[in-house]
């Protein structure tokens, strides 16, 4: 049994998944602290799933759960945040645009 640790994170029609496989719970464990631990964005800019399928590819969990279909795929920190830090970026922008909301780094306090 393989346990998946994702990172998917949807902005817009775009979504983006950070994966990670292993059969040792330990290896996830790790790896679900480096990714906390590394993040260059807000946590709450995306959300991690634990699940466990029989095989260590992505496709058995999005044949577990069509949520993950269609998603651009990382099995790599750097990428995964490299794409995800514009969007994020875009999204607080359009945020402040919407609601009036001016950039603290613009103002004097």
């Amino acid at each position: 049994m393989y346990i998946h640790l994702i990172a998917v994170s949807k902005f817009g029609g775009q979504s983006l998944v950070y994966h990670f496989a292993s059969s040792d719970p330990e290896r996830v464990l790790a790896k679900r602290r480096a990714l906390r631990e590394n993040t260059p964005v807000a946590l709450a800019e995306y959300g991690v799933h634990v699940l466990k399928t029989d095989r260590a590819d992505f496709t058995s969990v999005q044949a577990l759960d069509p949520y993950f279909s269609g998603a651009k795929i990382y099995t790599d920190f750097a990428p995964f945040f490299s794409a995800l830090a514009p969007l994020v970026q875009d999204a607080l922008a359009e945020r402040r645009a919407r609601f009036g909301w001016s950039n603290a780094a613009d103002t004097d306090s």
